[in-house]
């Protein structure tokens, strides 16, 4: 965001006292400088103990990105509570009893337990790979914060067999005396039904709670919020940006909170200071094509127009060698090579360009700890929150964005939701990439490339720009 002083919208939601208030924050809107300047409003002018504040997030980066922001303002003071729901709950996991010292499984011992379970039932645990591991988890994480499976079951599995798969999974954590985060959110949600006293200490304790990318709320984690801090609660997320249903995230929740809490104060923020106007324009006419969600008019600060390309390849490999030198261009022509990301929808798509940007000695990594003087490689949910200056997308065809599995009317909104957060990690420069053919398979452009299209420049693409 450009400068530090709030613009109207922003100053709203800053000075928002007491009552429910939802923020409609898009991508680039500053949703973090309006929460770290309520924040500070609420200790400075209005006088509140900085320990009756409570901010949640999803993440550990998120959660330290913001403290210090805040802690770095001239008039901070220490005492609010940043925190992960993760690292919430599991503290009031220990505190309460529930559970003493839980072992938390780590994403490689999940893996490890899928694995096991599979086995048990029957199925080679070869067939299974890392991406179709983090599927049938994602199917398991929704049962377990939902109850219920998603409308689309991958082959050569059954409903009956996935439920299956879910309580062997289960079985095999008793086993081991270990729990998930799905576990921790599962535990205090049915706890606080059980004995409401459970959460009254932070009732008590917390008068005002925040909650960043409120999106992403399941609704037992909405739930149990709602129990600590019923009155003065605030939410900062994007219905447009919700991308976790898989793991139960329910964006109806923003939608139906002004019916929860009738009467309840909107703020919404309608500035993206990331992206150059052409940008804003095309990804907002594709996000315009979902049906379930807040209507937004949203303006780019930039006054340049930014650039979108759009290229066609005969097949992977030639996309990532094309898309390669469109990289080495960039940086010939002055471009930060950590200013420069390629996202795809699944992580089977990084092989071909890995092994592309490889042979013109260009160097990459997929972690958020890794970016400096390297090309970021992410999957559309490992960009979120993130921002480049240029941004490839490859692959951008049907049957993989949307995903082949997803035929139902939430499924592909949920995907183009994904292809919208991966549009909007770009400043300056956009290229959408199509192979005709994946895996030796004919490939269509993706329905959202056409639903943007208006903006995409057809005439001129990608290596046209790079002289190729």
């Amino acid at each position: 965001m450009s400068g530090l002083s709030a613009d109207s919208a922003q100053r709203g939601a800053i000075d928002h006292f007491t009552g429910p208030a939802l923020v409609l924050a898009p991508p680039g809107a500053g949703k973090t400088f309006v929460l770290t300047r309520r924040i500070a409003a609420l200790i400075s002018e209005r006088q509140v103990p900085a320990e009756q504040i409570l901010v949640i997030t999803f993440t550990r980066e998120a959660a330290r990105e913001m403290e210090q922001r805040f802690l770095a303002m001239d008039c901070a003071c220490r005492g609010v509570t940043f925190a992960t729901f993760h690292s919430f709950y599991y503290h009031i996991l220990k505190m309460s009893g529930i559970v003493h010292d839980p072992r938390i499984l780590s994403e490689n011992e999940k893996y490890g337990l899928l694995k096991s379970a599979l086995d048990q039932m029957g199925y080679d645990k070869t067939v299974c790979d890392r991406e179709d591991a983090l599927g049938l988890l994602g199917l398991i994480s929704y049962y377990q914060n939902t109850g219920k499976l998603t409308e689309s079951v991958p082959a050569p599995f059954t409903s009956e067999l996935i439920y299956r798969l879910c309580f062997m999974y289960q079985e095999e954590k008793r086993r081991r005396g270990a729990i998930d985060f799905d576990d921790m959110i599962y535990m205090v949600y049915m706890a606080s039904n059980r004995d409401p006293d459970i959460l009254e200490a932070y009732a008590r304790r917390y008068r005002f709670v925040l909650v960043d990318e409120a999106q992403d709320m399941n609704d037992m984690q909405f739930e149990v919020i709602r129990k600590i801090c019923y009155h003065n609660l605030f939410l900062v997320g994007d219905d447009d940006q919700s991308i976790y249903r898989f793991r139960g995230a329910n964006p109806s929740l923003l939608l139906d909170f002004p019916k929860i809490y009738q009467g309840c104060s909107i703020y919404r923020l309608s500035t993206n200071y990331r992206c150059d106007s052409d940008i804003t324009k095309a990804s907002s006419y594709l996000i315009d094509n979902n049906k379930k969600r807040y209507k937004k008019d949203i303006k780019s600060f930039s006054r340049l127009k930014g650039r979108i390309y759009y290229t066609e390849s005969p097949d992977e490999q030639s996309e990532a060698e094309r898309c390669a030198g469109y990289i080495r261009w960039l940086m010939d022509n002055g471009a930060n090579v950590s200013e420069i990301a390629v996202l795809f929808r699944n992580q089977s798509q990084a092989s071909a360009i890995s092994h592309a940007l490889d042979s013109v000695g260009i160097g990459y990594v997929r972690t958020r700890k890794s970016t400096n003087e390297r090309v970021s490689l992410f999957t559309f949910h490992g960009s979120k929150g993130l921002e480049f200056d240029h941004v490839i997308i490859i692959g951008a065809c049907e049957g993989i964005t949307p995903d082949r599995h997803a035929v139902h009317a939430d499924e592909i909104e949920e995907e183009r939701r994904m292809f919208y957060v991966a549009m909007t990690r770009a400043r300056h420069s956009l290229v959408i990439s199509v192979p005709v053919k994946f895996k030796n398979t004919p490939c269509r452009p993706s329905r959202f490339v056409m639903e943007c299209a208006g903006r995409c420049r057809s005439k001129r693409n990608a290596a046209n720009a790079a002289g190729r």
